[in-house]
């Protein structure tokens, strides 16, 4: 069977009655039953947003996460009853572009992030170490506790 981009596919197995879905030209995905399958390179999706991604679907479908070859993950959408396979394939495609920006983003400005919360949580200064120092007696704003 073809898909949307011409390739074979050898290693599967596919039903009669599977059907290739082409959402706006440029997806390989295909339908058999209650079963939607998506095939995206994880050169592209990470591991970390491909799987988000799933849990995000996991209140609509049951969803299982496969390589295919190694450059592609293959996510399979089993479609709970009376829910419309072909439904679920563009609100997949929209969280798997949603978790990879997100994990791009922490990629970039985790580290930004850390040191905000470590600052807001910490007792001390984390940018000026010479305030940590400082005699608490001498404390204008009486932060010394109280026994």
């Amino acid at each position: 069977m073809a898909d949307v981009s011409g390739r074979q596919d050898t290693h599967r197995i596919h039903g009669e009655e599977d059907t290739v879905v082409q959402h706006e030209n440029v997806v390989p995905a295909w339908v058999a039953g209650n079963t939607a399958a998506l095939s995206v390179s994880s050169a592209v999706y990470s591991q970390k947003a491909v799987l988000a991604a799933a849990y995000k679907m996991s209140d609509r479908c049951t969803v299982l996460v496969d390589t295919d070859g190694g450059d592609r993950w293959v996510v399979y959408l089993i479609a709970q009853a009376g829910r419309d396979p072909h439904s679920l394939l563009p609100v997949l495609i929209r969280e798997l572009a949603d978790q990879a920006l997100r994990d791009r983003l922490e990629q970039e400005f985790g580290p930004v992030r850390t040191l905000i919360v470590a600052q807001a949580f910490s007792e001390g200064n984390l940018l000026d170490s010479g305030r940590d120092d400082a005699d608490h007696r001498l404390d204008p704003g009486s932060t010394e506790q109280r026994r």
